[in-house]
């Protein structure tokens, strides 16, 4: 999926890879569990959990902040980051110069940004 929100983001948050739910959505954490909205909109004083999701996007954008994934493609079977399987990583360079901070959203982010190099270039 293609990033969301801010085009010039100071922070960058990042997750590993979009499960079912969000990939059939075509939706950043859409699944109805997820906890992701309602810890955001917590951190950043702003209610986003009850907003209709194109809304959420464009108070994102307002505060410079953009949403995407470290792994571009893979195969995976269900939505667990630990059955993601032949990963290649996102290219970031466009968000490089401009934010400020990344935040991985999940340990399996992170890790596969260790263990596989910085995807920058």
């Amino acid at each position: 999926m293609a990033p969301v929100g801010s085009t010039d983001a100071r922070l960058l948050i990042l997750g590993s890879l979009p499960g079912e739910a969000s990939l059939r959505a075509q939706r950043y954490y859409a699944h109805p569990q997820n906890q992701f909205w309602r810890l955001l909109g917590s951190a950043i004083g702003v209610e986003l959990a009850s907003v209709p999701y194109e809304d959420r996007l464009v108070l994102l954008a307002a505060r410079g902040i953009a949403l995407w994934d470290v792994v571009g493609e893979a195969r995976r079977l269900g939505s667990l980051d630990g059955a993601i399987r032949a990963a290649t990583p996102n290219r970031r360079q466009y968000y490089d110069e401009r934010a400020g901070r990344y935040y991985y959203y999940d340990s399996a982010s992170g890790r596969y940004y260790w263990e596989n190099g910085d995807p920058r270039y």
